[in-house]
């Protein structure tokens, strides 16, 4: 196996392995068990009179090590993005009973809608945008922005 031949399934590792931005473990050891078959392939097949340049050896470790702490650092990056969108959801709900107006609608949070995209605040019934309104208040006091 040449090591054109290597760094083409190696792309292609590359190109599966982060198509999907929640990599699973599962996929992780697929992908690992698969690219050290490839090199145990490599270095079986290599002509004994003409082995493997070692710095192309090395080269190749070296872009399966970067491939690896790509693809972890991608699945660190959607947890944190996850997590942080939660907290931030999570706290829309501290609104529920309070006065909120944007350039259309004005009432009470009655509740907050957690769809796929986007948290909304129910106000009478409609969705409203949190970063639609304009002013938040408590029942009975003044307004603030």
């Amino acid at each position: 196996m040449s090591s054109d031949q290597a760094s083409s399934i190696l792309s292609s590792l590359s190109s599966n392995s982060t198509s999907s931005p929640t990599a699973t473990t599962s996929s992780k050891n697929d992908t690992e068990e698969m690219f050290m078959k490839l090199l145990v392939a490599q270095m079986k097949n290599q002509d004994p009179l003409n082995p493997t340049d070692p710095t192309q050896f090395t080269g190749q470790l070296t872009q399966y090590s970067i491939l690896e702490q790509s693809i972890t650092t991608n699945n660190l990056l959607t947890t944190m993005s996850t997590q942080n969108s939660t907290q931030t959801a999570a706290g829309l709900t501290d609104y529920i009973g309070k006065e909120i107006k944007t350039s259309d609608v004005s009432g009470t949070v009655d509740a907050v809608d957690f769809e796929p995209d986007q948290a909304y605040f129910v106000v009478g019934g409609a969705l409203v945008d949190p970063a639609d309104v304009i002013s938040v208040t408590n029942p009975g006091t003044s307004a603030s922005a």
